[in-house]
This record gives structure tokens, C-alpha cells and sequence, in this order.
């Protein structure tokens, strides 16, 4: 994908020309065919959002067509926000209504047909690097070679549904001016535990050789704790944390429900509260300032961070930093 590392805003775009179409998915996913299927009636309405190494839009499209030639460095998952839209694969014509997703591999061509009305998506596109993280077992080698996903999510229950949530999330929380998600640092965190809520919606997540004795959970988990508060101030994923200890994302998840009966990412931004905790009560007045001890622990929206310090400590840290 284009302008990697760069987060970009929504960028509302209406066209009736193909063409125009094209160019402007382009930067999400590649080179792309946008055609007519009706001599009369094509009309598109998309808006775009881009964090580091995703992109994410939505398309309300009719009496149209989308051919995206594979190989693509990308995994897309499509969800239908109303109407009906179709994909052919191996020749055939499959239907995705409400209650399912679809699942985009690197391979085969992409082909989509609006329908006989207007198709109305919401849509994401990760680059393949990212997701493979979350695809292999930390004894084995790097995954390579095809990525092989169910072509259809279903979003009623389960993971599907957890993942059609988050994503509705994000494209909401990306629309807004002051969205923390527009720091590249966020928006990075954030892009990891995506990859790994499309991992374990597909099922991709590679199995366990040996599932962990609670005493193994244990250690695991001291593990990590320790890697994390080496890393309060600096980007960290769960791939990363996973890695540093010799286990999978899924395990890592697991030792710390057990543990401290939350997830690792939950830990973590505890650690980084009470962290800014420390730093206000330790430092003068007059000479820091809130919102350079917010960044400093990666809390890039001060509103959000003083209600999840006040949830976390009954007082603001305002109210800290002056005693």
C-alpha cells in the first residue's frame, strides 16, 4: 500500500466516473479495475481512512464493478453494510448479505459485482507482513508461501462478530478531529490487536504443540510482565511481547486471563497508568505538565486519559501533580 507509515483521514468522494474510482482505491489496494456493468446508473460514494499498515473504507457503489488482480500484498475483509454484493471465485457467484463477511486471501484475483442494486461496505486491507505474525507458532519459522483463509466470515456471534465491531470502532473513532488513532504510535498498537482479532476470526491462528500447565501460564505471564515494563515508553505489540517470552499471542492472551484477569493489552495500559502515576506524584508543579506525561506513555488524547486515570485512582491527575 501506498504512503506506508502514514496515517491519513477520511476523504469523502463521490464520482459517477470509473475510472476516478480506481484511482482513488489505489492507495489502499493496489491497482484496481473499477467498470460499469450498466450502460447508465454507475455511481460510487467512498470514504477513506489509513493507519501505518492498514487501510479501511467505505463504499457505496451500484451498476458497478471491482477487479483486483492478484498476487496483492494485502488480507481484506469485506462486510456488507446494506444491500447485496457478489464474488466470483472458481467461477462461481456467491452472495454476502448481513451476517457475513468476506475474506480476501494475497491470491486469487478479486472480482466484486454491486448487484442488481446498490452495495453499501465496510472494508479493511492489511498488509499480509503485519497479519503473518499472528499466523505461526513461535517454534516454527516465519510463515511463508500462500495464506490460506476462509473465503466467508460469519459475523452473527464469536469472533466474526468481535471483529466487525472493532472495525466499526475504529472507522468512527477515524472520523473524528482529535481521534488518538491519527498518532502513528496508536495507530500501530491498535493495527496489532486487529491482526489478531482477523487471526482468530479466521482461525488462522496456528495450534498449540503442548497447552501450558497452569504453573506454565504462570511464568509465561512473569514473563511478559517484565518485558512490558522495560517497554512503557516505547511502541509495543502483542506479537512482540509474545516473542520476547517464546510463545504465541493466543497463549500469551490466555496466562494473563488466568493471571490477572485480563488480557496482556489491558495489563499493559494499566502499567502505563500507574506509571504516569508515579512520574506526576514524584515531579514538580510548575515544572511538568500533564499532557507531556500522558504522551510520554503513549496517551495521545489527555480527555481520554484523565477518565481512565480517574476510573483507575478516584482523582485526576491534575489533582496528583498538585499535591
Amino acid at each position: 500500500m501506498d504512503n506506508y507509515g502514514k496515517t491519513m483521514r477520511i476523504r469523502p468522494h463521490r464520482n459517477d466516473d470509473p475510472d476516478a474510482l480506481s484511482e482513488s482505491l489505489r492507495a489502499i489496494v493496489g491497482p484496481v479495475d473499477a467498470q460499469a456493468t450498466q450502460s447508465r446508473g454507475f455511481e460510487a460514494e467512498l470514504q477513506v481512512a489509513r493507519l501505518p499498515r492498514t487501510g479501511l473504507f467505505t463504499l457505496r457503489i451500484s451498476g458497478g464493478r471491482l477487479v483486483v488482480p492478484a498476487p496483492r500484498p494485502f488480507v481484506g475483509i469485506t462486510v456488507p453494510l446494506g444491500g447485496i454484493f457478489k464474488v466470483k471465485e472458481r467461477r462461481r457467484n456467491i452472495a454476502f448479505r448481513s451476517g457475513t463477511a468476506h475474506v480476501l486471501p494475497p491470491t486469487p484475483q478479486f472480482d466484486f459485482h454491486s448487484g442488481d442494486g446498490c452495495s453499501n461496505v465496510l472494508a479493511l486491507a492489511m498488509e499480509t507482513s503485519l497479519l503473518r505474525r499472528y499466523l505461526q507458532h513461535p517454534d516454527d519459522e516465519p510463515a511463508s508461501g500462500e495464506v490460506r483463509l476462509p473465503s466467508r466470515l460469519f459475523t452473527v456471534s464469536g469472533p466474526g462478530a468481535g471483529l466487525v465491531r472493532t472495525l466499526r470502532y475504529l472507522w468512527r473513532e477515524l472520523q473524528r478531529d482529535d481521534s488518538s488513532l491519527l498518532v502513528p504510535r496508536i495507530g500501530r498498537e491498535a493495527e496489532e490487536l486487529l491482526a489478531a482479532l482477523v487471526a482468530e476470526a479466521c482461525g488462522a491462528t496456528a495450534p498449540e504443540s503442548k497447552k501450558p500447565t497452569n504453573g506454565g501460564y504462570a511464568a509465561i505471564a512473569r514473563h511478559a510482565e517484565e518485558f512490558i515494563d522495560a517497554q512503557l515508553e516505547s511502541v509495543v505489540s502483542l506479537a512482540e511481547v509474545a516473542a520476547a517470552v517464546g510463545t504465541s499471542t493466543k497463549t500469551l492472551s490466555r496466562a494473563f486471563r488466568q493471571r490477572h484477569g485480563m488480557g496482556p493489552a489491558g495489563f499493559l495500559r494499566r502499567r502505563r497508568l500507574e506509571a504516569a502515576r508515579r512520574d506526576l506524584a514524584a515531579a514538580e508543579p510548575g515544572a511538568t505538565a500533564v499532557s507531556d506525561v500522558a504522551l510520554r506513555y503513549g496517551f495521545a488524547h489527555l480527555g481520554r486519559f484523565a477518565g481512565a486515570y480517574r476510573e483507575a485512582f478516584g482523582e485526576l491527575p491534575s489533582e496528583t501533580l498538585s499535591r
